[in-house]
């Protein structure tokens, strides 16, 4: 492959004598220069990664090992989360498919940095790009990376006018919604053209309108409810007498389930498919009334049961629950019944049985409060429900 010596060969000696390096005496000036030139020959490896990747993605080199495609190589060979794959490879094609920007990084006139965020905004623009380029790349030249996101988003704006008086569909075309797991939820991000924005903000408003003075969520919180139960909707029927039911998949450690003490994390399995993991209480939750696929594991992977995709509330309960309740039965919520879970009092994890008398309707907010929020609910014997939290000591009755 090389005539002579392979330059990596050498940026492995020159890493190794780094590493080797007692810099704990020296002065912080000599510190600052070192951290100075280690950032530039960072930037200049990077810079490397993007050329070979556009050469790379260009003749197809990943296929050769069956991949689904590039993003998927570079998340499974080069060990980077998927966004992180896709940005890399977004950048790469951006400076190999058009020269001046490639030959601009490629001699340091701009970063690395500098390429990535004009891939960005480019997708979409490409041929907009191409005109524009030059301009681009000159302003790049003399821009720090962290002021050059205001160039970038000043020129998608223009180029977004300039496409919208030349493309009736523009609009229509820039559609469509990303759903990006994070810890403890998802980021949801996208674009909805004028229509379909106008007609979800409809649906939603009246899916899950304010439910009084005692409603404390904000319109976004009632929106991503309204979300939930338009989902439950599409998967799960409808049944008149019931709302509709979950459609998650639960895989779950025994351990985990029973509440026992975890010997390792190798033994920590509670996640949701399609999501990742979620709390203990959060599967109590979703496996109190809720379609569900249960599978649940022994260590690492020693399946000891797997259970069918079945109602834990029987269809006949949860009608008479829906017709004695009528709504939600946390103190001071009318949410109606067709929004609404059938919650055990007693969760059948700790011996309470599947009856009428340990069940009562709650929205899906205060079924998380039962659950995720410390919340206890108990019905008294005149029927009524109090509910306790048993974090705070605070008590409530219906």
């Amino acid at each position: 492959m090389f005539d002579t010596e392979d330059p990596l060969d050498l940026i492995r000696e020159g890493l190794a004598a780094l590493a080797a390096e007692d810099r704990s005496s020296w002065s912080s000036s000599a510190q600052t220069a070192r951290l100075l030139e280690l950032r530039a020959i960072q930037e200049r490896v990077d810079a490397e990664m993007i050329r070979m990747v556009g050469v790379w993605d260009g003749a197809a080199a990943w296929a050769e090992e069956s991949a689904l495609g590039p993003v998927s190589w570079l998340a499974w060979k080069g060990g980077m989360p998927r966004p992180v794959a896709h940005r890399l490879l977004q950048t790469a094609r951006l400076a190999r498919d058009h020269e001046r920007t490639g030959a601009a990084l490629a001699t340091g006139a701009i970063t690395a940095e500098h390429v990535e965020a004009l891939a960005a905004v480019s997708h979409g623009r490409d041929d907009l790009y191409a005109e524009h380029e030059a301009t681009l790349i000159e302003s790049a030249k003399t821009v720090e990376v962290l002021d050059f996101a205001r160039v970038t988003r000043k020129w998608a704006t223009l180029a977004n006018d300039q496409l919208a008086s030349t493309d009736a569909a523009f609009a229509f075309d820039r559609r469509g919604i990303t759903l990006s797991p994070t810890i403890g939820g998802a980021v949801v991000s996208g674009f909805l053209d004028p229509e379909t924005s106008a007609t979800a903000t409809k649906a939603l408003d009246a899916l899950q309108p304010p439910e009084g003075g005692a409603d404390t969520r904000s319109r976004a919180q009632r929106h991503a409810d309204a979300l939930m139960l338009m989902c439950q909707q599409s998967l799960g029927g409808r049944l008149p007498e019931s709302r509709p039911i979950n459609g998650a998949d639960l895989v779950v450690s025994h351990d985990v389930l029973c509440g026992r003490p975890l010997a390792s994390l190798d033994a920590l399995r509670c996640d949701i498919e399609g999501f990742g993991p979620i709390a203990r209480v959060t599967a109590e939750r979703l496996v109190c009334d809720c379609a569900i696929g249960r599978i649940v594991v022994k260590g690492k992977s020693e399946i000891v049961d797997y259970g069918r995709r079945t109602r834990t509330i029987p269809r006949h309960l949860r009608r008479l629950s829906r017709l004695r309740d009528q709504h939600c039965q946390y103190p001071g919520c009318r949410a109606p019944a067709a929004w609404c879970d059938v919650h055990h009092l007693i969760h059948w994890l700790h011996g309470g049985e599947t009856k009428l008398a340990n069940c009562a309707l709650l929205c899906r907010r205060h079924h998380v409060a039962c659950h995720e929020g410390g919340w206890k609910l108990a019905r008294g014997p005149d029927g009524r429900i109090v509910a306790t939290n048993e974090r705070t000591g605070l008590a409530l009755a219906a």
